[in-house]
């Protein structure tokens, strides 16, 4: 019953192994590297919310075909950085992200805050729904938004 609910040893160790694998994951994309994929379950679904992309994206090759075609507007390294990741009920996390680079036709520096909503199963990430709308993200995780 612990487990259910989210306290007691069983769950703390789930949450542990959750965020070690985030941490992992974040410290590649820090680095602007995006080829890691040691944390990803095999069917993985990378789903942009509320982007101007839509559809779903399901395992390590698509995603990383996606993700290709989205780097390739940015001069390297374009980086990901997680800045706050909150627990949030049935293995769920909500990821205070930023995005920097530099546009590689515009030149421009940007750095634009986003909001990943992780579904973590036995330590790996099941899916990944990305936000602009932080607000929204809160809400698809079961948080009130602050």
């Amino acid at each position: 019953m612990a487990e259910e609910i989210g306290t007691g040893r069983p769950a703390l160790e789930r949450r542990e192994r959750d965020l070690d694998a985030l941490q992992a994951l974040y410290s590649h994309w820090e680095r602007g590297d995006f080829d890691f994929a040691d944390v990803f379950a095999d069917n993985v679904v990378w789903a942009p919310a509320d982007a101007l992309e839509s559809g779903e994206y399901t395992g390590v090759g698509e995603i990383r075909e996606a993700w290709r075609t989205w780097l390739q507007a940015w001069e390297p390294p374009f980086r990901i950085r997680a800045t706050e990741i909150i627990p949030a009920a049935e293995g769920k996390y909500v990821v205070i992200q930023v995005f920097s680079g530099k546009g590689k036709s515009s030149g421009i520096e940007s750095e634009e805050s986003t909001t990943l909503l992780a579904t973590l199963r036995d330590g790996k990430v099941a899916r990944m729904e990305g936000y602009w709308d932080r607000d929204e993200a809160f809400r698809a995780a079961g948080i009130e938004p602050r």
